[in-house]
């Protein structure tokens, strides 16, 4: 219970409920008079807003690619019928820890969707905090991990030279992939194995050969497709093949 000597005297009142004020006057001769006030604290504005889920992509982590994170957060003050307070939130992502030797950045700090680029191997732990219009807020710790050995290899382009060949034509595919576990930083000389498929018309037979290879990471192929019935249609993808679709050649590296 609060009191005061106040002529008007303030009351913050940071909880709902059902309050009672009681006023009382004393003259010099101590002589009481007595009063009293109900006041009725509704429930708009009184909520903390709340983190849902934070979802974190790619899964695992990779060195060296970006990672995202997705936060979904709402107010429940939003959803009292009448309050016009809440519902305006901010979002915003720090790191509470990194590897010694990172120097990773969020980007950006502040949103739904910060990002940033692991670059030395080890644990980030990052605090992600939502703050509605009343300064209430909520916080959730998010833990990814950066190890070796998670990435997934990738196809990264393929391009066929000329664009519209005619019939019998020499086209040249060149294809490049990658591993992100081959590359700095992890180095693990993953073996991988790179599938070629070619459709084309009904009854033709499109040659494929492997003309040249550049070693590294990423690996660029080279190889050259002649067609026989008509434009055939290039194609790469990492193993499994597709299908009804025929391995014409295929190539192994570390």
């Amino acid at each position: 219970m609060a009191t005061s000597f106040l002529p008007s005297p303030t009351l913050v009142l940071t909880s709902p409920g059902d309050y009672a004020a009681a006023l009382v006057v004393t003259d010099a001769n101590g002589s009481q008079g007595v009063a009293s006030v109900d006041i009725a604290v509704d429930p708009c504005g009184s909520h903390d807003p709340v983190i849902d889920a934070v979802t974190v992509t790619p899964t695992p982590a990779v060195l060296d690619q970006p990672v995202v994170l997705d936060v979904a957060a709402a107010d429940p003050d939003a959803d009292l019928a009448g309050c016009d307070t809440g519902g305006l939130l901010s979002l915003s992502t720090t790191f509470l820890s990194r590897p010694a030797g990172s120097s990773s950045t969020l980007t950006p700090a502040v949103g739904a969707t910060p990002s940033f680029v692991p670059d030395v191997l080890g644990p980030y732990s990052l605090r992600v905090t939502v703050t509605d219009d009343t300064g209430r807020s909520a916080a959730a710790v998010v833990d990814i991990a950066v190890n070796c050995g998670g990435a997934t290899p990738v196809v990264s382009s393929v391009g066929a030279t000329p664009a519209t060949p005619h019939v019998s034509d020499a086209i040249t595919l060149t294809i490049q992939v990658g591993d992100a576990d081959n590359g700095p930083g992890c180095a693990l000389g993953q073996s991988q194995t790179l599938e070629v498929a070619v459709s084309g018309p009904a009854g033709s037979s499109p040659a494929l050969t492997l003309e040249s290879e550049l070693p590294g990471n990423p690996q660029v192929d080279t190889y050259t497709l002649t067609t026989d019935l008509g434009a055939a249609t290039p194609s790469a993808w990492w193993p499994p093949i597709p299908p009804g679709a025929r391995p014409a050649a295929r190539q192994s590296w570390s």
